[in-house]
């Protein structure tokens, strides 16, 4: 084996490269005594790219950022059901113009409506056995009324008749008035005794009182007719006939049936409670306007990503499905949980550019701000957005669009910056390197508001100096 494939390929380049410069040395010796040697053609050096230059400099640094945003109606609202159930009538589409109360949507009833005809009949049943129990003592009272009428004129044609004739003398059989005189007496004695009890005038002894005063003056009139006139017998007695009457009356008045109204007023309920089952599964515009979205799960105003409800289609409980908007101006709405949200304040100027018309930006107004507790010191229930009014003058624009919102956060006059890629940051230091008299030094700043172009320089900088950039 040759020496040369002993050694490694680094090493052959280095042989090959030697024996030629020998071969060149001996062919420039031989030539003509009178030719100079070439020059040597030397390597080129590298070119070292100088890093920039930053000077710092006094000004204005602003602070801005920019929010998504979706043009809605200033008066919108997503309706929904209270209660699971199928959909059985969907009554609108996008573009429908409704008026406060109608149906929009129905849900299946068709078992709550059996049960309504249902507890409807019970209550026309319970109605009809009312209506003849007050009928029938309507009739019961108006004679009782009729009756004590005739007994009265009776009662005071007599008395005329007696007051032309000459008085009389009265007397009483004193034994019967007496012994009525004593029972009264003793039924007064035994009521008195249970009269603190709240059932009293329901008690034996109240009708035993009752009793006796009614035969106690029963016997008064008796003992008065002894010694009466013919006349004044007839007078006492019609008087007896008016009381009677009197009492045929007050009964009457008093005698109900409260079976009959309990029947009523439960029948009355049963049905109230299934209508109101019904109404629930009716979806009804709560006000005058147009359907502006809708789907099962309605989120905004967006319908591409929801899914439009089928007849047959189980709706659940307080989910979107249409939403309705009234007539009138737009605005822009921000979710709450956005970015900056909380960074806004109401009166804020802002500005507003559409998609559709990105020449035109226009000033929006914030209005509205997300409520973070409410004043009970709980969170809200419903989703909370800003929202930005718009000026009489911005671009037509549809419900559903959306919008870039640029906010101007803080501005900072006559302070120092320098743009970005003049700061370093390493290990948690934040620092620029300043040249100076040919020389590099590494000075620690404090920063302040940044934009896209600019970092405002709170301290370790004066203006002029020049910052080597990265």
């Amino acid at each position: 084996m040759s020496l040369t494939h002993k050694i490694p390929a680094a090493g052959r380049r280095l042989v090959v490269l030697f024996s030629l410069f020998v071969v060149l040395v001996l062919a420039g010796g031989c030539g003509s005594p009178g030719r100079a040697a070439p020059t040597p053609t030397p390597w080129p050096t590298p070119i070292v790219s100088e890093k920039p230059i930053y000077t710092v400099q006094r000004g204005t640094v602003v602070q801005r950022f920019t929010l998504s945003g979706q043009v809605v109606p200033v008066v919108w609202e997503a309706l929904f059901f209270t209660v699971d159930g199928k959909l059985a009538s969907l009554n609108v589409t996008i573009g429908s113009e409704v008026n406060q109360g109608d149906i929009l949507a129905e849900l299946d009833t068709s078992v709550l409506d059996d049960q309504l005809a249902q507890a409807q009949l019970s209550l026309e049943q319970a109605q009809d056995q009312y209506d003849q129990q007050q009928a029938s003592s309507s009739f019961a009272l108006e004679r009782a009324r009729y009756n004590l009428q005739l007994q009265q004129l009776a009662l005071e044609k007599l008395q005329r008749t007696a007051q032309q004739a000459a008085p009389v003398q009265k007397d009483m059989a004193e034994q019967t008035l007496a012994r009525a005189r004593l029972n009264l007496q003793k039924a007064q004695a035994e009521y008195d005794k249970i009269s603190w009890r709240s059932d009293a005038g329901a008690t034996p002894q109240a009708l035993a009182l009752q009793q006796a005063t009614i035969e106690y003056q029963i016997a008064e009139d008796q003992y008065k007719l002894q010694s009466l006139s013919d006349l004044d017998i007839q007078i006492a007695s019609q008087q007896i006939q008016v009381n009677l009457a009197q009492l045929a009356l007050k009964e009457l008045e008093q005698r109900t049936d409260p079976t009959l109204e309990r029947n009523l007023t439960k029948a009355r309920l049963q049905v109230q409670a299934l209508q109101r089952q019904i109404e629930a599964r009716r979806l009804r515009a709560p006000y005058a306007g147009k359907i502006v979205a809708m789907g099962l799960n309605q989120q905004g105003f967006q319908t591409s990503l929801t899914q439009r409800p089928k007849i047959g289609d189980t709706i659940p409980a307080f989910a979107p499905l249409i939403v309705i908007a009234k007539p009138g101006s737009l605005e822009v709405v921000v979710p709450g949980d956005s970015a900056h949200a909380t960074d806004l304040t109401v009166g804020q100027t802002v500005t507003i550019t559409h998609s559709l018309a990105p020449n035109r930006p226009f000033s929006g107004q914030v209005v509205a701000l997300p409520i973070q507790t409410l004043a009970t010191g709980a969170q809200p229930s419903q989703p909370q957005s800003v929202r930005i009014s718009l000026p009489a003058d911005a671009p037509a624009m549809s419900i559903g669009d959306h919008v870039d919102i640029d906010v101007v956060n803080k501005v900072h006059n006559d302070t120092l910056f320098l743009p970005p890629p003049a700061v370093r940051t390493f290990n948690g230091r934040t620092f620029v390197v300043v040249r100076s008299d040919g020389k590099e030094r590494r000075v620690d700043v404090t920063l302040g508001l940044a934009n896209d172009t600019q970092v405002e320089i709170l301290s370790g900088l004066n203006e002029g100096d020049a910052v080597v950039g990265q």
